[in-house]
């Protein structure tokens, strides 16, 4: 049997999750190998695990690279430069994850650009030796920090930066102990040593340890000449590269966070909406093409503007499911939307994976109760969520409102009450086909969730969430990253796609 590639590596953060939510599909498809492991920031974890291809292994850079931090680069970076220490430090990570999975000395490892994706069949082994792309540049840091790490001097033609990089583990290791050797100190140590971190980009990992290799092994180096493209916005947007790209002629592409995307050329302009309501109104009276909407958690929405669109028959055109967990509230839903065509109401929870899952929510009695003169609007009937302490914390937030709110609380909280519901990620969902679709979640903190059940390899145009203090600030990183931008509205704010078929303007 042919040899494969024993473990691909891909380091990430949360910038590059748009593009690494295709990549992670296409790299296995296109590349043979035994392990496919994704490193990133342990805060991440979570969420590459729950958005990405599950055929790779997330794992922290603190596994990955367990004898080095972030900090310990950017302490080594001079005043005023150390906003690239994340830079220096991915390269790192990179070559300490290859250095700490298990493999064998005649093992073949690669590392692949998580803002890259491949296009055809890539084979990095032939008749023994290892197969490389070329790139095109020739930055002279990069060959003065090899030259004083290893006193080597560039013997090939071309760059080995091309968003891949194979070595045999074999080979690693004597990189490893001959830079170590040389200095008398850590490799990583000696490549920050070697290299002058006051430069943006001083060191290359890819070119040094091909200049290594060129060095020592040269008749074991193979040479791709297929042609790939580093900006592939050029071509085509990511969603389309699989069909775009085809017939280009290229290996792969590369997305990279840096170079700017394409707005459509026909993007239609509207006024901006001062708030929810407002971009509602829009959405329904103004937009065109087909429109739906998908509403996670409905039991505080049902006399908002929302819903006072789609019982509009005016808007009937525009698709809707509505997603509800509470058969008290699901119940009212269909009573308010039982003739409405192209709707479909699902009596389940909206979660990151599917399951059975505890939910906390206040029941009906009570929450005619707490109505009172206290929160307004049936507010009590819109508390639901995965986690008891939002609903006590909306309890306690309302007490103001009211004496008897405020006399009554503490039986307030001993009447949340708690069930196990059904949970399924959106991503069941076949959401595709529709040229403005509109996420809306209330989920009472468990927004998060909801939102890493999405396929974001079909972005919806638009979303509204309930503003979380405890996750609202891992949520904006997290649609910025993404490619969303706020438009308006603070206590349920609404973001759109940059390039999203409208644009707002003042």
């Amino acid at each position: 049997m042919a040899k494969i590639v024993k473990n691909v590596v891909c380091v990430v953060t949360l910038k590059d999750i748009h593009v690494w939510i295709h990549a992670s599909y296409a790299i296995p498809r296109r590349i043979k190998a035994e392990r496919y492991v994704v490193v990133t920031p342990e805060n991440y974890v979570p969420i590459f695990k729950a958005v990405g291809n599950p055929r790779f292994e997330v794992i922290s850079e603190a596994a990955a690279a367990p004898d080095i931090d972030l900090d310990y680069v950017a302490r080594r970076m001079p005043e005023g430069c150390r906003s690239r220490a994340g830079w220096y430090y991915q390269q790192i990570v990179k070559i300490s994850s290859l250095l700490h999975l298990p493999s064998a000395p005649d093992d073949v490892l690669l590392i692949w650009d998580a803002d890259t994706i491949p296009l055809v069949d890539l084979n990095f082994i032939q008749d023994g030796n290892l197969v490389y792309f070329k790139g095109s540049e020739n930055h002279l840091p990069y060959f003065q920090t090899i030259r004083a790490l290893t006193g080597l001097e560039k013997r090939v033609d071309f760059s080995f930066i091309a968003q891949c990089f194979p070595i045999f583990r074999e080979w690693l290791d004597e990189f490893v102990a001959f830079i170590e050797n040389r200095h008398g100190k850590r490799w990583y140590d000696a490549i920050l040593s070697a290299t002058d971190l006051s430069e943006v980009s001083g060191f290359s990992e890819y070119e040094t340890l091909g200049t290594f290799l060129a060095n020592t092994r040269s008749e074991r180096l193979y040479v791709n000449h297929a042609a790939w493209e580093r900006v592939g916005s050029r071509i085509c947007p990511v969603e389309q590269v699989h069909t775009d790209a085809k017939g280009t002629g290229y290996a792969f592409v590369s997305y990279e966070s840096w170079a700017t995307g394409r707005h459509p050329a026909d993007r239609r302009q509207l006024p901006m909406p001062k708030d929810e309501r407002g971009f509602l109104d829009l959405f329904f009276d103004r937009m065109t093409g087909s429109r739906g909407v998908v509403q996670i958690g409905t039991g505080g929405m049902m006399d908002g503007p929302l819903h006072r669109h789609l019982s509009d028959e005016r808007h009937n055109a525009v698709s809707a499911v509505l997603i509800e967990p509470r058969d008290y509230c699901f119940e009212t839903l269909s009573r308010l939307h039982a003739v409405r065509p192209n709707t479909l109401m699902v009596r389940i929870a909206a979660g990151t994976n599917e399951g059975r899952r505890k939910f906390y929510h206040i029941l009906p009695d009570i929450a005619d109760e707490m109505n009172g003169d206290g929160p307004p609007n049936n507010r009590a009937y819109g508390q639901g969520s995965f986690f008891r302490e939002s609903i006590e914390l909306r309890i306690r937030e309302s007490q103001s409102q009211s004496e008897v709110h405020r006399s009554d609380i503490g039986r307030y909280l001993a009447a949340i009450h708690e069930t196990v519901v059904n949970v399924m990620p959106l991503r069941s969902l076949a959401l595709g086909g529709i040229d403005n679709l509109l996420l809306v979640i209330d989920m009472q903190g468990a927004d998060l969730s909801v939102l890493l059940g999405v396929d974001w390899r079909k972005r919806p145009n638009w979303l509204i969430f309930e503003q979380d203090i405890a996750v609202v600030g891992l949520i904006e990183e997290l649609l910025t990253a993404l490619g969303y931008v706020h438009i308006c509205g603070t206590g349920n704010p609404v973001w759109g796609l940059a390039d999203a078929p409208v644009e707002f303007v003042r």
